[in-house]
């Protein structure tokens, strides 16, 4: 979804078990964020959105965490 012009990925609840890699990089106009708790095999994320302030992800195989530009960024959440 790297570089989309979405601003909102999808609503309810969707099986991310199987998501591996979720990069949202240049996609400006997202303004919801996506609970990634539920991605059990998530390997890495990537995201550079200046509105994003909360990030809730699936600690285990967790490998890459990019989160450059995220300034307003204010928790982060590991499951």
């Amino acid at each position: 979804m790297r570089d989309s012009k979405l601003i909102k990925l999808w609503d309810g609840d969707q099986n991310i078990v199987n998501l591996e890699k979720f990069d949202l990089s240049y996609s400006e106009d997202l303004i919801e964020m996506l609970d990634l708790s539920k991605a059990e095999k998530l390997k890495s994320v990537m995201s550079d959105r200046k509105s994003l302030r909360q990030l809730r992800v699936h600690f285990k195989p967790l490998c890459a965490l990019i989160l450059k530009g995220c300034s307003s960024l204010k928790e982060i959440s590991f499951t």
